[in-house]
């Protein structure tokens, strides 16, 4: 089962206790499959719209500066990584 109190969203065995506060609720078809299209706001689970999937895409990449990179190099010559 599904619980939700604000912004929380936890999942618990059936049956379980409820938490204070907690309400359960029912996910949206595909939330299970894919629960970073999601947010939640306002006690409810909301798709994210396509903008907001852009946005997390993009923040989502990870990124070096070319000192960074340049350890790497150092470190990879060296021998301490391979």
């Amino acid at each position: 089962m599904w619980l939700i109190q604000d912004k929380a969203l936890m999942q618990l065995p059936d049956g379980a206790a409820i938490p204070p506060g907690f309400r359960r609720v029912k996910p949206p078809e595909g939330f299970e499959a894919n629960p970073a299209s999601y947010r939640i706001s306002d006690g409810k689970i909301i798709a994210l719209s396509k903008k907001e999937l852009v946005e997390q895409q993009k923040s989502s990449r990870l990124s070096l500066t070319q000192e960074e990179i340049a350890i790497l190099k150092r470190a990879i010559e060296r021998g301490f990584i391979s």
